[in-house]
């Protein structure tokens, strides 16, 4: 399985590094590995896993995930930025949804082919066959 983003993404997308400084990296990364297993959850209805490239914005919503993952664990303050963290959480599952309904597709994001045994190409375990053209009717 792939990790979509890393402890720099979590830096960069997810929180600031003064959180994350209180949070060991083995927990960070943890996060990091369920929150992409999680986008993988959304993502296999259109691409086959695991991805092979990804674009930066799914790296950033895996890192968003991933903070609230964290920092959530501590309790939840309404009040505070946990609200920000929530929202961008939410924000995520919503734009991981529109990916699954192919409402939006990622830029550069390229999933896993694979080969048969007679050379055909196949999806996500799915292989497209089809007849030759036929001449259009008059």
């Amino acid at each position: 399985m792939a990790v979509y983003a890393d402890r720099t993404d979590l830096a960069r997308h997810g929180t600031n590094i003064e959180c994350l400084n209180r949070i060991p990296t083995a927990d960070q990364d943890e996060a990091l590995l369920t929150m992409s297993a999680v986008a993988d959850d959304y993502l296999r209805e259109r691409f086959p896993l695991p991805l092979t490239t990804w674009s930066r914005s799914l790296r950033a919503h895996v890192a968003a995930m991933a903070a609230y993952e964290l920092l959530s664990v501590r309790g939840y303050n309404i009040d505070s930025s946990d609200k920000l963290l929530r929202e961008r959480f939410d924000a995520a599952l919503a734009w991981l949804g529109k990916c699954t309904l192919g409402q939006l597709t990622p830029q550069g994001t390229v999933g896993t082919e694979t080969e048969t045994d007679d050379g055909e190409a196949v999806w996500g375990g799915a292989a497209v066959a089809s007849s030759p053209r036929r001449r259009p009717l008059r």
